[in-house]
């Protein structure tokens, strides 16, 4: 039978016989012997001999306390927990999670907090990998070439603005670059959660290949400005001059879509529709009616009719609305919510009848043509793999050397994804529920016909979208 060994907190290996634990003491020619764990604090004199994989002697003198099967089964699962933290890239939670499977109650109240054991995996992770000394202003940081370089020894950090408060760090790879160039639409958002203390967020652009979102841009930014997303788009430009998307889809940061229309005049900026979604719920709650909705089903169903606008064509649009207030659908205390929705997604009539410039234009949120091509109508894809990244990173606001290594991890396992789409695997399949959905509303676009009355078409489109 073999021996069994748990690693002491100095990596040192301890004995395990019979629930007792063992330190090592000393080793005479090809035997070593250990000594009880307890030999100061209860005297214990119990010994034992082993040589190689075998007992060759349990000592003359019996333990003077009862062996702690609970406190060694612990012992066996934190040292479980500490191997799969240093040879995986799993999560603490995921570690913690797996490693819980099967501890029985007498076990369980034995460990540690959850919150201390995924606080263990974190700082061994860092004893693993310290990286360089850390800066403590965006000035001050100097990249040894390290983190400049993918695994594979390519240029990773393409762009650095250099030491000043202002700072703009940009990481591709000149394939992802290519790629991008080579991607009529893209996908662009922003993760507070994710950026190191001394950046505002990390902003990733994704293109459109075989039908699936990839991530082919990072960039770390210092804030969330006008100036700053033109920098960084105006370089995207200088680093790859063939980028010429023919829509961009994003949230509705005005930052962002007058950075947009600067650097590439002439593209479609696309809004979310989930976050124009979230937009009018939010004009539903913050004007009392979030119980009402939540209480009556038609009261809901009529409030999305706003929501389904998008799916009408944009040349429909404004007559669309104007006859959900002929016909009077909403209830006269929902008025507010119309006033919202008219002034920033329609434009409110002048004087003259003529209607005011809406605060996102109508080519922004609508979705018609979205559905017709076939193409993304959210930035979800983008959230979960900001989501998956965080993970991956273990918690919140990483210094920036463990930030840059867990880039170029992903990076790694992108270059994966990509070759695999190459030969022709499937990307992952969305869930069935949300396909169906997709389908559902497909019908009904290539259905429309606005010679109909557009109300029950409005309606059907509701019936399938959630706030």
């Amino acid at each position: 039978m073999a021996l069994q060994f748990i690693e002491s907190e100095k990596r040192k290996p301890k004995l395990c016989v019979n629930n007792h634990i063992y330190y090592k003491d000393k080793v005479v020619d090809e035997t070593t012997y250990w000594k009880c764990e307890k030999f100061q604090i209860t005297k214990c004199k119990a010994r034992m001999s082993t040589q190689g994989e075998r007992i060759v002697s349990h000592g003359k003198k019996e333990h003077n306390h009862v062996a702690d099967v609970a406190k060694v089964e612990c012992d066996k699962i934190l040292n479980n927990i500490k191997d799969t933290a240093r040879n995986t890239r799993d999560s603490p939670h995921v570690i913690v999670s797996d490693a819980s499977v099967g501890v029985s109650l007498a076990i369980a109240g034995r460990l540690p907090s959850v919150d201390c054991m995924k606080k263990t995996i974190r700082n061994i992770r860092a004893k693993e990998n310290p990286g360089p000394v850390l800066p403590l202003h965006r000035r001050d940081i100097v990249f040894p070439e390290l983190y400049t370089l993918t695994e594979n020894q390519e240029i990773f950090l393409m762009f650095d603005s250099g030491p000043q408060d202002d700072r703009i760090l940009i990481f591709s790879t000149r394939r992802n670059l290519q790629l991008l160039a080579r991607s009529s639409h893209w996908y662009a958002d922003g993760t507070f959660k994710v950026s190191p203390p001394l950046f505002a967020q990390l902003y990733t652009i994704h293109g459109l290949r075989h039908s699936n979102s990839i991530p082919l841009v990072y960039a770390l930014l210092p804030d969330k400005t006008h100036n700053t997303y033109v920098r960084l788009l105006g370089q995207i430009k200088q680093l790859e001059a063939t980028v010429n998307p023919e829509t961009i889809l994003i949230d509705y940061e005005s930052a962002i879509i007058g950075a947009i229309e600067s650097e590439f005049p002439g593209v479609v900026v696309r809004g979310c529709f989930f976050h124009f979604c979230q937009c009018i719920f939010r004009s539903i709650q913050s004007n009392g009616l979030q119980q009402r909705y939540e209480t009556d089903a038609d009261f809901a169903l009529t409030m999305r009719y706003l929501s389904a606008l998008a799916f009408v064509p944009l040349n429909e649009l404004v007559q669309s609305f104007d006859l959900l207030l002929d016909n009077n659908v909403f209830p006269p205390e929902a008025q507010p919510v119309i006033d919202y929705f008219e002034d920033t997604w329609i434009g409110r009539p002048d004087r003259r009848l003529r209607r005011r410039a809406p605060r996102f234009a109508h080519v922004m949120w609508n979705c018609y043509n979205s559905v017709l091509e076939n193409l993304p109508k959210t930035n979800n894809a983008l959230e979960g793999w900001h989501r998956g990244f965080q993970e991956m990173l273990g918690g919140n606001h990483p210094n920036i050397w463990k930030f840059v290594n867990a880039l170029k991890k992903e990076q790694s396992l992108n270059e994966l994804r990509i070759e695999q789409y190459h030969s022709g695997q499937q990307p992952p399949a969305s869930r069935k529920k949300y396909r169906d959905c997709a389908e559902r509303i497909r019908r009904l676009i290539l259905d429309f016909d606005p010679a109909n009355d557009v109300v029950p078409y409005l309606r059907g489109i509701a019936h399938n979208i959630t706030y």
